[in-house]
């Protein structure tokens, strides 16, 4: 029986493409993969506006980072990140050249936006949503803080902290 040769797909052609420009230690370190200095303005500007801690910014900042990456290893699946990573990317966002820039290194092409609150992009089950993009996270060796992923952060403040609510991917787990 003779095979026939394999052609590879347009996705896999472009996941590869991508995959081949990051290196192990990208992956294993998103945060890498900008400048230093928008770090730093990044973080400076969450840990203010969301009043929380430089670590806690920074932690939020890194898994945005990594989702991205994920997202751009998987032009045709959506993901969903999690609340806190939802903020994080939504203020990267607003660097508009360096993100386009993030977008090219990472996936080849720009990374759209499309905000969760509008129904039609909303995911049907978000904990499965999450656990998917979880899943792709790990499955291209980045990493994963699980309670950025398990946990609802909001950007509502009381006493100076976020509030974390529970969903059911953490209860699922125990």
């Amino acid at each position: 029986m003779q095979r026939e040769p394999l052609t590879p797909t347009a996705r896999e052609i472009s996941m590869a493409a991508a995959a081949a420009q990051l290196t192990a230690r990208e992956l294993a370190n998103p945060r890498s993969l900008i400048p230093d200095q928008l770090f730093g303005f990044l973080a400076d500007r969450i840990a203010r506006e969301e009043h929380i801690s430089q670590d806690q910014a920074q932690e939020v900042i890194e898994q945005a980072l990594a989702f991205l990456v994920a997202c751009g290893l998987n032009p045709d699946v959506r993901l969903f990140p999690s609340p806190a990573v939802e903020i994080a990317w939504e203020k990267f966002l607003t660097y508009t050249r360096a993100y386009g820039e993030f977008c090219q290194q990472v996936a080849g092409r720009f990374i759209h936006h499309w905000p969760i609150d509008v129904p039609k992009h909303a995911p049907p089950d978000s904990k499965a949503a999450l656990q998917t993009s979880v899943e792709a996270m790990r499955a291209a060796g980045l990493p994963v803080v699980d309670e950025l992923w398990t946990s609802l952060w909001t950007s509502k403040i009381e006493g100076g902290q976020w509030q974390r609510g529970r969903t059911e991917l953490q209860e699922s787990r125990s």
